[in-house]
Order: structure tokens, then sequence, then C-alpha cells
């Protein structure tokens, strides 16, 4: 880790704003020249571990969860937009110079815009991708992800060219 061993992080505590406003400019001007640095090393640490827990390999302490889910979006917009404007909305309520967003249309529908028996229609048409993999504490309350290798993870390689490689 380019001399850097976890003891050296045994006593280390994230500073306060207050516990930098005694330092002299000098001082947070080089802490400051060292930002970059650290945290170039805390994104190389955290690709690291990533690239391991989805390897499947064990790093103690972390695992891999689910990580937040995408935007909603509508399945079919054009089928989003027909519903709509079959529920005679306004346009400039039904519009955001494009369709309204599945979130636009859950606040219209909290707002009873669209009505309750109307919803389940619109709902429908939404989905939401999910998250990529993030790395975690094992004490967070997400469950571990699997990470299992498939056959589909290796390339078909003609015997006869694999057989030329070797030779």
């Amino acid at each position: 880790m380019h001399g850097a061993k976890p003891e050296d992080f045994l006593d280390l505590e994230v500073p306060q704003a207050a516990d930098l406003a005694d330092e002299t400019a000098f001082d947070l001007a080089w802490a400051m020249s060292k930002v970059d640095l650290i945290e170039g090393w805390c994104k190389a640490v955290r690709g690291e571990v990533e690239r391991r827990l989805l390897e499947g390999k064990e790093v103690e302490g972390y695992k891999l969860v689910q990580g937040r889910r995408g935007p909603r979006a509508w399945a079919n917009p054009e089928e989003a937009e027909a519903v709509l404007k079959a529920m005679r909305l306004k346009q400039e309520v039904m519009y955001d110079f494009k369709l309204i967003s599945p979130t636009t249309a859950d606040k219209l529908a909290k707002a009873g815009t669209i009505g309750k028996r109307q919803w389940p229609k619109v709902e429908a048409l939404i989905t939401q991708a999910d998250g990529g993999p993030s790395v975690a504490p094992v004490s967070d309350k997400r469950p571990a992800m699997l990470v299992a290798v498939t056959p589909d993870d290796f390339l078909d390689v003609p015997l006869d060219a694999a057989v030329d490689d070797l030779a």
C-alpha cells in the first residue's frame, strides 16, 4: 500500500472544523496539498476491495450489497402518455416540455389530480433499475450479494486455437 500500514491509522481521527481553526495557513496549505493524494489512495483502496469482492474473494469486514435503485422511468413513454391523456389532464400538468416523470405523476396522484382508481394503471407503466454492487460494512442491514462465476463469464475459444497458443 505504498508505505501505508493499518497501524498507521490506529489513533487517527477525522478532524472537525473547530479542530482546524488553530492550524496555521502554512499547515493547512500543506495538508490541502495532500488531499488529492489521499483521496486517490482511498479511491484505489475502494476499487481494489470492490474488485476482490466481485471476484468472490473475501475482504474481512466487508461485503457486496445491492446499491441504490435507479430513477423511475416510464417503461413505455407512448403508452404512459396515452393513459394520462385519457385522464384529460391539462397539458401544462401532464408535460414538463416532455412527458412528466413517474415522480411527478406520483405527486399528482398524492395531490388528487390523478384519482386513486386511475393510479394503478399509471403505476403499472413505471420501471426502476436495480442498484449496482456497492461495498458496505458487514454491519450494514442489507443482505450480502452472492457473486458466482457462470459459464457465460468465459469466452468460447475453439480447441484448435487454444492448442495453437500452447505450442
